[in-house]
């Protein structure tokens, strides 16, 4: 079955030549004589809108208000010129789309008048199913004719420059041929939530927002068994993912794919509902659900190729299992087959099975959707590893769709990396012959993020243009303010390359070992991005500002102080994930500086941020904030220890064997460790056991007893203090669930001495989730 409708090129634009014409004046001095727009008498959706657009910005262009008009008007036969939008019966017999493709377009001058046309489906405009070539040609006349630009959504974003004077010539000429089957992103769709027409109007003029195109499944579109417990757990737990011999059947958990009635179950319920719509194909959805807890049964591993690994813990952490996945496609393709030979299966290239089958063969009736999970900005050995992977991908002969994740990430701060993005999206139309793009958010940090924002769109539009083309464009959106904006932005650009490698660090170190769609960014955006290096882009702005003061240029104002704002913003934002992140930060501070942090999102400009990304990247305060960092009380005398202690990890529990707690060990090998944070923050993890080490002296004797006041212990541990064991803690979910996250204090009075200095090592147990000695810890004398 023939599923790509593109042959790739880099232009998707073809200029027309012609017969040279007279060139054709339609506004003087915001003035039009006889001239309007011309519609269909029974004018769709998006002809009406792509003339609403076309009139809009031509009035705010020029001052003239040009008449829309039906054109079975009698105001229609009065004009001499101006533009026939559409299908117009007067175009009929020269101007013909045919089969093109949904919103394809071409623009033809003709008899005084700009005929733009394209392909068009018959829904409602504001649905992003609905083709919309008309309007696209439009807004392709709108850039290039008139130099409209569209920075980020609302009226502030736009830029529509003044004309004295608007000529058409057929210089305009132009056929459009869309590089993708289909482009959107998520959150940019229409919706009832207040952003949410600005934003898909934007995504409309910028990024040709069209998923009409796209794949249809059967059943859900998603992740395909998220709720198949709730139908088949009881009667079919052999479907489920074996783990440590039980049947695991929550959405926790993946399938159980080698199974062959499970197969068989997938092709009846596709079926089944292809049966109901015989004139569209549906493709079989095999989608695995949104986890890791892969299947463990003799018959699944059995499917599993040799077990090489990625960069970065998102694919160096668990088994790759992509030749596993590739034989579950192929098995379920095969069967389907025996109801319809072209049947198609669909599915992601995401997560352990991101790993390109090497063994087994695919065909063009596998759809996959690859979600590469490196950020940008990436590393060389990244960008040559991902590169392996899609060249292995290419050689199986699916098709291929781009769903990426990474337009999630980056918080609010200014991430600049549109070229690296268009760099990988020419890449993969070029060599895998990508058919559609669905991008999973984005962020909408417009504030600080729109230069990568805009270029998502414009690529996916014109694949053709260079990345500082685009980068050209997205200035020319600032009128006078244009050299501000590319000193700010060309700062953060470089910033973010020439801290590339100290950046993935940061990710690597953190709890999650990988970027984790910025997930965690409030963990650590304030070492990506110290204060001091927003304050030199606030430096930049107002720079700018104070030029731009006196200027008659209001706009460029307003687009101005829309970044400053964002770069505030952005600032408040990393000054609170330091404060959060400092244990010795005052619980009641800490608790009213994130309350004011997200008081004061409240009076941001709709598009400057989108707070419920901020919340989800700042779930990890949520947990650093309701773990209280408590002091000792009632005590005659307090002993702070130490931040930075000793550590040695123990995978295989050797210490104690070895003598790690003797007073007399050598532990000169021992490296500096922070016991305020865990040690996955800190890049430690498949530990187990984890020795600390530290010292402190005491004074003279003073009081009648000596405890030793340990922040919080995750999970269990056990305490020598001059060598001798002074205590334990034993980690038990039923009784204490909290202990994690509480102090632990033992007596240690007859193991201490006093005007000496005394040896204290913790064995740290931890066998899942984060662990450590990770809270400030105090000697106390009572």
């Amino acid at each position: 079955m023939q599923t790509r409708h593109h042959a790739f090129c880099l232009g998707c634009v073809l200029l027309i030549a012609a017969i040279t014409l007279p060139a054709q004046e339609i506004i003087r001095n915001g003035r039009s004589e006889k001239k309007g727009i011309v519609v269909p008498a029974a004018a769709n959706s998006v002809e009406k809108t792509a003339a609403d657009e076309l009139q809009y910005h031509l009035q705010a262009a020029t001052g003239a208000l040009l008449p829309i008009v039906s054109e079975d008007s009698p105001e229609a036969a009065t004009l001499d010129g101006g533009y026939c939008l559409g299908a117009v019966r007067r175009a009929e017999s020269w101007l013909n789309l045919g089969d093109a493709p949904a919103c394809s377009y071409k623009i033809r001058l003709r008899d005084g008048f700009l005929f733009i046309c394209g392909q068009d489906g018959q829904g409602p405009e504001t649905s992003t199913q609905t083709a919309a070539g008309t309007l696209f040609g439009v807004t392709d006349y709108l850039m290039h004719a008139l130099g409209v630009r569209w920075v980020f959504p609302g009226k502030d974003g736009e830029f529509i420059p003044r004309h004295k004077v608007v000529v058409l010539d057929n210089s305009l000429n132009r056929d459009y041929t869309p590089a993708l089957r289909y482009q959107g992103a998520r959150t940019y769709r229409m919706s009832n939530e207040p952003d949410r027409p600005e934003k898909f109007r934007w995504a409309r003029r910028v990024l040709h927002y069209y998923v009409g195109g796209a794949f249809r499944f059967a059943g859900r579109g998603g992740h395909a068994f998220e709720t198949w417990h709730l139908t088949y757990a009881k009667e079919h737990p052999d479907w489920f993912c074996l783990i440590n011999e039980k049947r695991k059947v929550t959405p926790s958990y993946n399938m159980c794919i080698s199974n062959p009635e499970f197969q068989d179950e997938v092709v009846r319920l596709w079926h089944e509902e292809q049966q109901k719509t015989p004139g569209q194909q549906l493709l079989i959805n095999v989608k695995e659900n949104d986890n890791q807890n892969r299947c463990q049964c003799p018959n699944c591993l059995a499917w599993d190729g040799p077990d090489e690994r990625g960069p970065t813990g998102r694919y160096a952490a668990r088994r790759n299992v992509g030749e596993r996945y590739a034989h579950f496609y192929r098995a379920v393709q095969e069967k389907a087959a025996r109801f319809d030979p072209a049947a198609m299966v669909g599915f992601y290239a995401y997560q352990t099975y991101f790993f390109a089958p090497r063994s087994i063969k695919l065909n063009p009736g596998c759809f996959c959707d690859l979600v590469p999970d490196i950020p940008f900005p990436r590393t060389k050995a990244h960008t040559e590893w991902l590169r392996q992977e899609y060249q292995a991908w290419k050689a199986t002969d699916a098709t291929f769709g781009l769903r990426p994740n990474y337009f999630l990430g980056g918080y609010c701060m200014p991430e600049i990396w549109y070229d690296e993005y268009i760099d990988e999206f020419k890449y993969l139309l070029q060599e895998l012959q990508i058919v559609g793009l669905d991008v999973d958010g984005p962020s909408g940090m417009f504030g600080t993020q729109s230069l990568n924002l805009y270029a998502m769109g414009r690529i996916a539009v014109d694949p053709s243009l260079t990345a500082e083309q685009i980068r050209r464009e997205y200035l020319e959106g600032f009128g006078s303010a244009a050299p501000t904006v590319a000193e700010y932005t060309d700062f953060y650009h470089r910033y973010m390359k020439e801290n590339c490698d100290r950046i993935n660090k940061v990710y690597a170190d953190s709890v999650a070992n990988w970027y984790a769609h910025g997930f965690n960014y409030g963990l650590y955006a304030h070492e990506i991005f110290p204060p001091a290096v927003l304050e030199q882009g606030i430096t930049t702005l107002d720079r700018g500002l104070a030029t731009l003061a006196q200027s008659a240029d209001t706009a460029a104002l307003a687009k101005l102080r829309f970044l400053r704002q964002g770069l505030e913003h952005a600032l408040a934002s990393a000054r609170c994930s330091a404060l959060v992140m400092n244990p010795k930060t005052p619980t009641a501070e800490r608790d009213a500086a994130v309350a004011a942090l997200r008081d004061y999102r409240e009076s941001l400009p709709m598009h400057l941020i989108r707070k419920s990304n901020l919340l989800r990247s700042e779930r990890c305060w949520e947990a650093n904030l309701s773990a209280k960092i408590r002091r000792p009380e009632k005590a005659l005398a307090v002993l702070e220890l130490p931040e930075t202690w000793k550590l040695k990890l123990d995978p295989q529990d050797k210490g104690e064997a070895a003598g790690y707690m003797r007073k007399d060990f050598d532990a000169s090998d021992w490296q500096p460790v922070s016991t305020w944070r865990s040690l996955e923050l800190q890049g430690h993890r498949d530990y187990v056991n984890a020795w600390y080490r530290a010292k402190f002296r005491l004074g003279a004797k003073k009081g009648k007893s000596v405890s030793l006041f340990l922040g919080a212990i995750d999970e269990s541990c056990k305490v020598w203090v001059n060598g001798q064991l002074a205590g334990s803690l034993v980690y038990d979910a039923a009784r204490n669930p909290h202990s994690w996250k509480n102090p632990f204090e033992i007596d240690v009075t007859q193991w201490v001495k006093f005007e000496a200095d005394n040896d204290i090592v913790i064995k740290v147990i931890n066998r899942s989730g984060a662990g450590g000695l990770w809270k400030p810890s105090f000697v106390v004398l009572r």
